[in-house]
């Protein structure tokens, strides 16, 4: 089994040194490095290069005649990877010695066409902090076409995924025309962990293989990474839910237009899923329309509608499920 790395570039000569140096020393080298650089004006290149000379694997360093934005970079560098797994790579982070090794030993046992693990939250210095990102508790293989997002609460960053290569290849002719708009939610990450659920079975590995180094100069927020508490929640007002109802309107829209005019398993699933997701921005729209409701009587009377109108039933369906039930009950008498 081949792995290749995928790695975008762009002024990140401050940490490279450490990740290309932790890329060198894995229990299993990849068949190659991939590094689209989208036009660092810092050593990021010379940095690359002097690797090249002594890298235990092929690395390949392709330098883009015009910016392209991290989103299509990592894309372009996916597209030249030649191995059977994806692998992609931050250009600040540092991988663990047993990531690929662990990676293809998951595949090989269970024909996944994604995998995806835990990574410790560090500092630039790497010093830790206490939290991981994405939340796995437990190791588990979700089967294809499955609603929900298996053990996640949120999807998972670009560094968390390995990826077959007929994933990437369903995706590239689709995003090649990818909206800024959605570009900017979802990232290149969205495409890729919703076309490998729908084509094939995804382990979810509760293995910390990734230091996720958080610094002022990251290109992505980061925003998913302090994963939210129950008592967090039970703060949420009016103002969250509408938030929540644009994201989910946001993500029905984008599978929509994942799904084109396509007439297949995957394309049938993008839409699936659309309705699952414009399902829940309505409900969500009606929680916030409850949340601004003053008076225990009326409050009551408009939970008791949305009851009747399935507002309750399964996440897996578009529903807010028995635990949102439970808050917003509470919310009448507190």
């Amino acid at each position: 089994m081949n792995m290749s790395i995928a790695m975008a570039t762009y002024n990140g000569s401050r940490y490279l040194f450490e990740q290309l140096e932790s890329l060198a020393i894995q229990d299993l080298l990849p068949c190659e490095l991939v590094v689209c650089d989208d036009g660092s004006s810092d050593d990021t290149v010379a940095l690359l290069h002097e690797f090249q000379n002594v890298s235990p694997f092929p690395v390949h360093i392709y330098q883009n005649a015009n910016r392209l934005g991290y989103v299509d970079n990592f894309l372009k560098a996916a597209s030249l990877c030649h191995g059977d797994y994806i692998s992609f790579c931050d250009q600040d982070d540092v991988w663990r010695a047993t990531k690929l090794k662990r990676l293809a030993g998951q595949f090989r046992r269970n024909g996944a066409v994604l995998g995806i693990h835990q990574a410790m939250v560090v500092h630039n210095d790497l010093s830790p902090t206490d939290a991981r990102f994405p939340v796995i508790g437990k190791t588990v293989v979700v089967p294809a076409q499955r609603l929900g997002d298996g053990p996640l609460k949120s999807f998972p960053l670009g560094f968390a995924l390995t990826a077959h290569r007929s994933v990437i290849a369903r995706i590239i002719p689709r995003l090649s025309d990818y909206p800024e708009r959605f570009k900017f939610y979802f990232g290149h990450e969205m495409p890729i962990y919703l076309t490998a659920r729908a084509m094939g079975p995804v382990v979810y590995l509760n293995e910390t293989l990734t230091l996720y180094r958080r610094h002022e100069q990251n290109v992505t927020s980061g925003k998913g990474v302090q994963q939210q508490s129950s008592w967090a929640g039970l703060q949420n007002n009016s103002q969250d839910y509408l938030g929540f109802a644009t994201h989910a309107e946001s993500r029905a829209a984008f599978l929509e237009w994942m799904a084109g005019d396509d007439r297949d398993p995957v394309a049938d699933y993008f839409r699936l899923n659309a309705k699952v997701s414009s399902r829940l921005a309505r409900f969500m729209t009606s929680r916030a329309a409850y949340y601004e409701i003053m008076g225990t009587a009326t409050r009551v009377r408009a939970l008791y509608r949305m009851v009747l109108q399935g507002a309750y039933q399964s996440r897996l369906t578009g529903g807010l499920g028995l635990k949102s039930l439970g808050k917003d009950l509470y919310s009448v008498f507190r």
